[in-house]
């Protein structure tokens, strides 16, 4: 219940007011919620931490917890998740991995716009503006359609 809890006070913050220690607190919960077995849960409140890396700088500590999370989730290096939490977190020390990554799906886009979102995002924060305009191009279309209006204006500014 806390786990729970904690993520969705968590989705309704963007992280820039907040305390920067909530990031190391985030990923205590996604560590514990992951023991549960629940993974899919882990992942969105890693996403969240994540994200806060952008607005505030939680230190290297919270950064490691966090990376450390999401090399025990059982997901494969090429989730799209993983990929841009490993984005957010770590751009200079893993963005070589997350190119690569990011090189491979660029194949795949334009089947799930929540996909294309994530790694358009990650493009951004490694720097692959190219790439990040192009998953961002894959997702409008369907942000559009699905009515996701708040998200919609996130990936055109990237085109």
């Amino acid at each position: 219940r806390r786990a729970t809890a904690s993520r969705l006070l968590s989705e309704f913050e963007d992280g820039v007011r907040e305390d920067p220690a909530r990031v190391a607190e985030l990923a205590g919960v996604a560590r514990s919620v992951a023991a549960d077995g629940q993974h899919d849960a882990a992942m969105r409140i890693l996403w969240s931490a994540a994200m806060r890396c952008f607005w505030t700088e939680p230190g290297p500590q919270a950064r490691q917890a966090l990376l450390d999370v999401a090399d025990l989730l059982p997901v494969p290096d090429d989730d799209p998740r993983i990929v841009a939490v490993t984005a957010y977190v770590a751009p200079f020390e893993r963005g070589e991995a997350v190119l690569k990554h990011l090189r491979a799906l660029a194949a795949r886009t334009g089947a799930d716009p929540e996909v294309d979102r994530y790694l358009g995002s990650a493009a951004l924060q490694v720097g692959a503006f190219d790439l990040a305009a192009r998953f961002s191009a894959a997702a409008a279309p369907g942000l559009r359609a699905q009515g996701r209006l708040g998200l919609l204006p996130r990936a055109l500014a990237v085109l």
